[in-house]
């Protein structure tokens, strides 16, 4: 039986249990928040307070707990543990020294040489002692949970972040990631972050989910250790694993709905990039390697350093280009990479975006001009030297761009079955609801939410492409579609976006930043017919969203 007084009659009900001073706060106390325990709150007594076997099982979780809390800062490994740690740890990016080939190894200058030659040369076929002491001794280690974390990021998190980027045995598959990953040290704990963020989100009890938030926590820490260093001290070896890190510190902090962090990593990155006209000769790559990226030039096959510096880059401003653009659209900004996309995102650009996001170059490339019409459109309004009539036109030209892309040069309409009838292709379903997006983007700049009969088909045609054609399993690769397509949904197609954004797959517990998206819609519904509501309004709902 639980005996002793409680030290006060008010507070958590966690706290009064422990017999701990509790500060009342609301939703929960900082002596909770703080040992990552859960505050009971402070309504009715819980069941568990039975002064019996119930109450004894709550508290010794409580301080199973506090005991692996207590130790995050200073953690400790048994050898018990370490006997079982798996040998994957990041190696440094420059190898070590050749070893001797003398029996020895321990002779120095010429004469040494040339003795540890003939000495390799006339020996059995046995290993030296040396040599063989030297093939199994132990290589660095990582723990249990880190080797979980990195699997979590590698098999679960990586594929939820670019569901489409599916490369080739040909292509070196994802070897470029996980040696990324394996030389430097802040993409490696970047991915830790995330890995051991995914499986708290998904463990079953609550001593899991503390132990991987304070993994978690731990991880970024040393991840922004290291990039602040880097950003003081850069070394050539090691440069393009810094935005590589970058983009997971980014990826890290919008699954976890932390807007102000987020959008300061993704300009910051976004930034530097706009000012760099040659960012391939600012990462330390071999020559090979610039001469092919500068030149647009294909990356040779098979493994080496050069195919795997050429596809790391081209896959970081694919990257780059992609969130750039897609954030433009809920921020009423233009891109920041605007001035690269004629370059990069052309017809025979190496950088093709569909084997990455699924979406074609030249859809993200009107998205973005769509995006840059608007920014020009309110600064021109701002300073009073707005022209409609050349407002029109440049409207004018890049819809009929889109739609020439898009039905074809006869620019008649065309239903998705008979554009794409017989396609198995999903990347070909990806472009044409993005390609609908920018049409209806491109309405919402222009005419905001009047006129809704001109893009009547448009609309009808996304909505077949919605329910009919794109698998279900595809739907969160189209999540700005179905945003911005959705914005004009009809009341009895309101349904269909409720259940989208409330429900799998499209809804992740690991994605919290999708969790405002349902909301958003919603309160453009209410308020669309209101007059005076225009797209400047729903960018002031949207600015803390992002599409993906």
């Amino acid at each position: 039986m639980m005996k002793g007084a409680l030290r006060t009659k008010h507070g958590c009900w966690t706290c009064r249990v422990r017999k701990k001073k509790c500060d009342e706060a609301r939703p929960k106390c900082t002596n909770c928040e703080s040992l990552v325990i859960p505050c009971h709150g402070y309504g009715p007594k819980p069941d568990w307070m039975d002064n019996g076997e119930k109450e004894r099982i709550v508290v010794k979780e409580m301080k199973e707990i506090i005991k692996y809390t207590s130790r995050r800062k200073a953690p400790v490994r048994s050898s018990e543990q370490s006997n079982l740690a798996i040998r994957i740890e990041p190696k440094p990016s420059t190898y070590p020294a050749t070893t001797p080939l003398s029996g020895s190894g321990t002779g120095s200058g010429s004469s040494g040489e040339n003795n540890g030659i003939n000495q390799h040369l006339i020996s059995d076929v046995h290993p030296s002692e040396s040599e063989t002491k030297e093939q199994y001794q132990p290589k660095p280690s990582i723990s249990i949970e880190d080797s979980l974390d990195l699997m979590s990021f590698l098999d679960y998190v990586f594929p939820l972040q670019y569901p489409m980027y599916k490369p080739s045995i040909s292509d070196g598959g994802r070897g470029w990631l996980m040696t990324t990953i394996l030389q430097s040290d802040a993409t490696y704990h970047a991915a830790l972050a995330l890995g051991a963020c995914y499986r708290g989100t998904y463990a079953n009890d609550h001593t899991t989910r503390a132990k991987t938030l304070v993994q978690q926590g731990e991880h970024l820490q040393i991840t922004l250790g290291m990039l602040n260093r880097a950003a003081h001290n850069l070394c050539p070896q090691t440069t393009l694993s810094i935005p590589i890190t970058m983009i997971q510190v980014f990826f890290f902090e919008l699954f976890n709905d932390n807007p102000p962090a987020w959008t300061t990593h993704l300009e910051g990155l976004l930034n530097t990039y706009q000012c760099d006209q040659k960012a391939s000769t600012k990462h330390g790559l071999c020559e090979e390697a610039k001469d092919i990226l500068v030149g647009g030039l294909p990356a040779p096959e098979g493994p080496s350093v050069i195919t795997q510096q050429v596809l790391t880059f081209r896959f970081l401003i694919s990257s780059l280009l992609w969130l750039d653009v897609i954030s433009s659209i809920t921020t009423g900004r233009k891109p920041f990479l605007l001035s690269h996309h004629s370059k990069m995102l052309n017809t025979n650009s190496q950088l093709q975006l569909q084997d990455h996001m699924g979406c074609e170059n030249w859809v993200l490339f009107q998205i973005g001009k769509i995006s840059e019409l608007y920014t020009w459109k309110m600064e021109a309004i701002k300073e009073s030297r707005f022209s409609p009539v050349d407002f029109e036109f440049t409207t004018l030209t890049v819809k009929a761009q889109i739609r020439c892309s898009l039905f074809g040069h006869d620019n008649k309409h065309a239903t998705l079955a008979a554009q794409f009838s017989g396609s198995t292709d999903p990347r070909s379903y990806i472009t044409q609801a993005f390609a609908y997006m920018a049409l209806v983007y491109m309405h919402v700049v222009t005419d905001d939410f009047q006129n809704r009969d001109y893009i009547e088909t448009i609309y009808a045609s996304a909505m077949e492409l919605f329910r009919i054609h794109i698998p279900r399993h595809l739907l969160p690769t189209i999540v700005g579609p179905l945003f911005i397509v959705g914005m004009y949904a009809s009341a009895e197609d309101q349904s269909f976006f409720r259940e989208t954004f409330s429900s799998a797959p499209v809804m992740d517990p690991f994605l919290k930043h999708r969790l405002k998206i349902h909301v958003v819609l919603e309160e453009i519904w209410r308020r669309r017919d209101t007059p005076g509501f225009e797209w400047k309004d729903c960018i002031n709902l949207t600015k803390n969203v992002m599409l993906i």
